[in-house]
């Protein structure tokens, strides 16, 4: 895997730095944004007036969406001519094809995932904070419920993607598929999504403990946004190179939108 991974980035490190990249500046967009929401509990002194969320909303989904299109089709390429540098436009038309099985994807994920954070959360709330409200609760029950939620759901999220990329399968196809790969064979992935919630969970700690004045406060923002950018991209790479049967260019040629996402 590791020399497979290396030709990847010899040749095409340049299309990855601009996933990389426009994934983190839409993250770090977004957490500016959550900021600057009179409900966020980050003491962060940015007041937006409604136009400028309404900017930052639009530049955030331009972002998003580029970014999401643009690793979907680096991915997909993967699969064909793995080690060939692409042209952007051309990772678009591709990843285009995954774009909405992706987003129905997250969508069911998202529910899955808040029902379970509920699930978890509950007990804990039991245990420790019987009698008291909501809003005076601390962070880590919430924070440990949604960590425990989020590794309950590590292998469809860390295996859906490839295997409808793989397959050329919509989700519910591709969730059922799943069980026919298990994450111990392929130890890395699940020890790289880990290290990065890690990771991310002690910044989060360190920037609740700075002044929201400071610079740095900023710098972490930026730099947690990288980190998750980088996971995703990593994530996903080694989720198709195990897919496809532990290499990169299984396939003979990309598999053609299909007739539902053309009128999509």
């Amino acid at each position: 895997m590791l020399k497979d991974l290396t030709t990847i980035f010899k040749k095409r490190w340049p299309e990855m730095l601009l996933i990389v990249g426009f994934t983190a500046i839409a993250i770090f967009l977004t957490e500016q944004l959550n900021s600057a929401a009179p409900a966020a509990k980050t003491p962060v002194p940015l007041t937006m007036t409604q136009t400028t969320s309404f900017i930052y909303s639009i530049v955030i989904m331009i972002f998003l969406v580029l970014a999401m299109t643009l690793n979907l089709g680096f991915l997909a390429t993967l699969n064909v001519n793995h080690a060939e540098p692409h042209d952007p436009v051309i990772l678009i038309k591709i990843g285009r094809i995954f774009f909405w099985r992706t987003i129905r994807f997250q969508v069911i994920f998202g529910l899955a995932y808040l029902a379970l954070a509920i699930l978890f959360f509950s007990p804990l709330k039991f245990l420790f904070f019987a009698n008291t409200s909501l809003e005076e609760i601390p962070h880590w029950p919430h924070r440990t419920a949604s960590i425990i939620a989020l590794a309950a759901l590590a292998k469809p999220m860390l295996l859906t993607a490839p295997i409808m990329i793989c397959k050329n399968l919509m989700v519910l196809p591709a969730v059922k598929l799943m069980s026919g790969y298990r994450l111990s064979e392929i130890k890395i992935l699940p020890l790289i999504f880990i290290g990065s919630m890690l990771t991310i969970g002690a910044i989060t700690e360190l920037q609740e403990k700075m002044p929201a004045s400071d610079i740095i406060f900023n710098i972490i923002y930026a730099a947690k946004s990288i980190i998750t950018a980088v996971t995703a991209l990593m994530t996903g790479m080694i989720g198709i190179w195990f897919v496809a049967g532990k290499r990169f260019g299984a396939l003979q040629e990309i598999p053609e939108e299909t007739t539902e996402e053309a009128t999509e």
